[in-house]
């Protein structure tokens, strides 16, 4: 499609669209923390692909299946009635293509919990999940848990959105969300009395305002994004831009922290400098958050994956967006049992694993590094950990010694609580 093609197609999409995959597009997606595998309705997941056509993100190196006219052409349905039942996983027909996870000790007592929904995915023609480096090691993070951790279990938690069948979100939270602004409002010394707060409800839900060049924006996910109009310059010598490199960013972050402490509001604040991987054009990035640290390994890893401050740049030396998530935990399913990073190997070995990577995982010796994340993309039903393992795709290396680490996914949490769900039904909560 030419690019000016694709540009005549975005102005006949709904502003609310537009602004929803606007920020899903630029909220961070590092491995670490996000797994790059998001859903997003028909319509959004078309504009994501229109974007990423003009803005190179990932080099797409084989060809990939065709879009279906049904998914890519027409509007999405209009939203169902409230009271409009939705179909339960039960009623699925059983489908062997999909993944398996076995209970790796069968014969254990384990306690009743109740059962977890996880969905599969597959590749698109957006690239897939992989990180390119010369090395696994560049591939840096603070993630708090380490192979050798000593956890039996781990929290599980329900999304708090809730959303129909064609996506339209439902039981947003704005008492919650209006807290939020305002909350932050008064940290940034704004006047709460007379700021004229935006309230928009469809596809895309938020509240925005601000003033004297600081614009806050809250979410339905309880995301708090703060742009700078115009971006803030840092003095001498901090720099600040999206190519600066580890240390830069270190001296910086000493910076960041101390003039947005009260943004920031952590009482014992953890360093998190992440990413480390190439673009096309060799050129290495990273992201510079902070995240609290916790009383116990388990607080560590939740407030990690689910409650980080990330400082963006424009580019140009300046900050240009801070982002506070503030994921509403409150409905907890229990502490599951999980699966040892041995058990979660012998399962990718034999092929229980879930990726957009085209390729199968064959030998183990390529298997380079392992971690374990929470999924906590806004679509998701359930919270819960999972283990991620960073893979070395020999059909992806470069010339010049560039590797490709693809991703692979295996539920942390034992078998027997999950089922698993095929792509189309594996999103809707």
């Amino acid at each position: 499609m030419k690019p000016e093609t694709i540009l005549d197609a975005l102005n006949f999409l709904d502003d609310e669209i537009l602004a929803e995959t606007g920020r899903l597009r630029c909220a961070p997606c590092t491995a670490d923390r996000k797994r790059r595998w998001m859903k997003w309705s028909a319509a959004a997941a078309c504009l994501l692909a229109a974007l990423w056509t003009l803005s190179i993100v990932w080099p797409i190196t084989r060809p990939a299946p065709a879009p279906s006219p049904d998914s890519s052409q027409e509007a999405p349905d209009p939203a169902p009635a409230p009271d409009a039942e939705l179909p339960e996983a039960s009623e699925a027909p059983p489908d062997t293509s999909l993944p398996e996870f076995a209970d790796p000790t069968p014969d254990a007592e384990l306690p009743e919990l109740p059962k977890l929904t996880v969905s599969d995915i597959g590749g698109d023609d957006m690239g897939f999940a992989g990180l390119m480096a010369f090395d696994v090691s560049e591939l840096t993070n603070a993630n708090p848990w380490t192979e050798d951790a000593a956890l039996s279990t781990l929290p599980v938690y329900r999304n708090h959105l809730r959303y129909e069948e064609n996506y339209y979100p439902i039981d947003v939270d704005w008492e919650q969300m209006e807290a939020l602004f305002l909350e932050t409002a008064g940290k940034l010394g704004m006047d709460t009395e007379n700021l004229r707060v935006t309230k928009e409800s469809g596809w895309s839900n938020y509240l925005k305002g601000g003033e004297d060049g600081i614009v806050i924006t809250v979410w339905s996910s309880m995301e708090i994004q703060i742009d700078f109009e115009p971006a803030v310059s840092l003095p001498e010598p901090y720099h600040f831009t999206y190519y600066s490199t580890y240390e830069e960013l270190e001296q910086t972050a000493g910076y960041l922290l101390d003039t947005y402490k009260d943004l920031i509001a952590m009482e014992d604040p953890r360093l998190n400098i992440n990413g480390g991987d190439y673009d096309i054009y060799l050129r290495q990035s990273y992201n510079l958050e902070f995240f609290e640290t916790g009383e116990n390994l388990t607080e560590d890893i939740i407030n990690y994956n689910f409650y980080p401050v990330q400082f963006s740049s424009d580019g140009a030396g300046g900050l240009m967006i801070l982002r506070i998530f503030r994921t509403d935990l409150s409905e907890k399913m229990g502490d599951y049992p999980i699966i040892t990073p041995k058990e979660a190997l012998d399962l990718l070995e034999n092929g229980s694993y879930i990726t957009s990577v085209p390729y199968d995982v064959t030998d183990m010796e390529l298997v380079k590094k392992t971690e374990l994340v929470y999924e906590t993309s806004d679509y998701e039903t359930y919270f819960l950990p999972y283990y991620q393992f960073y893979v070395e795709l020999p059909e992806e290396e470069k010339e010049n010694g560039m590797k490709t680490y693809g991703l692979y996914y295996v539920p942390a949490v034992n078998g027997r609580y999950l089922e698993v769900l095929p792509p189309s039904r594996g999103v809707f909560n």
